[in-house]
């Protein structure tokens, strides 16, 4: 247990060593970064405002990820699944490996069904964040 704080006590004391170092005197970094955001959103076609920022990147960006999150989600049930049928289909009568396929394939089932219910959601608010915060013109 006493480690286990000394090791909690280093960490925060490292952290808070490392953001106190990061000082706002360092504008002309921060104006070299807005700069390499404005010239990656402009090469990836979207449009920007003033400044740099761009209009709508983050709901863009946002989609993508959730698009690539759920690809990732999808192929982790089709696993699930593989695997729970080929316990079923291999359990040559065990009623354990039987109730342990079909536990699995009732926990796939639920979470991909709680992972699509959050993909509603997400894009639910994002939809009425658009449409509070567009950029006109």
């Amino acid at each position: 247990m006493y480690p286990k704080k000394i090791n909690l006590i280093v960490l925060i004391t490292f952290l808070f060593i490392n953001f106190s170092f990061a000082s706002v005197s360092q504008a002309e970094t921060y104006d070299t970064i807005f700069e390499g955001f404005k010239n990656t959103g402009v090469n990836a076609g979207y449009q920007t405002k003033e400044g740099g920022a761009p209009k709508n990147e983050f709901i863009v960006a946002f989609t993508r990820y959730a698009n690539g999150m759920m690809t990732l989600m999808g192929i982790l049930f089709m696993v699930f699944m593989l695997r729970a049928g080929w316990l079923w289909m291999s359990a040559r009568g065990n009623d354990e490996q039987i109730r342990k396929a079909k536990n699995m394939i009732i926990n796939s089932v639920i979470a991909i069904g709680i992972i699509l219910f959050a993909r509603i959601i997400a894009e639910f608010v994002l939809y009425w964040v658009g449409e509070s915060t567009t950029i006109t013109g």
